[in-house]
């Protein structure tokens, strides 16, 4: 990629990142899943770290989410709230459950997902019992 196809994508992508943060914080109507969020931000993330002279100062890697709508209310954590990056990246062995009071529910590790991920689509094939089930 040239520099000036960096610069293009840079502006590209920093544009788009700001309309969805707008329709995610502002609206509330996110338009694109937070996968395919998080896929755009890291590619501007690592396009700026490739080119840091091209990091314009009001990227949206440089500030944290939006405006929080007055519907929102204050809450202490417990522990401190970690970066997702690190989930997102498979860097961690394990994510707690909450439910909707916010009290611990359990804890998934990669390999309960996977094992999960493996019954479903057993069972979405119709296989009455998945690999590993016990009968």
């Amino acid at each position: 990629m040239t520099r000036e196809q960096a610069q293009q994508r840079i502006e590209a992508l920093a544009a788009e990142i700001r309309e969805h943060d707008h329709r995610y914080y502002v609206l509330d109507q996110p338009s694109i899943s937070d996968a395919a969020y998080d896929k755009l931000y890291r590619e501007l993330r690592d396009l700026e770290e490739a080119h840091p002279d091209l990091r314009p100062t009001d990227s949206p890697t440089l500030r944290v989410g939006g405006g929080l709508r007055e519907a929102f209310r204050k809450v202490r954590h417990a522990a401190p709230m970690r970066s997702l990056d690190s989930l997102m990246n498979g860097d961690v062995d394990a994510v707690v459950v909450l439910d909707e009071s916010e009290h611990i529910v359990g804890l998934v590790t990669q390999s309960d997902v996977q094992r999960a991920m493996t019954f479903l689509a057993a069972m979405s094939r119709g296989h009455r019992d998945p690999p590993g089930s016990r009968s």
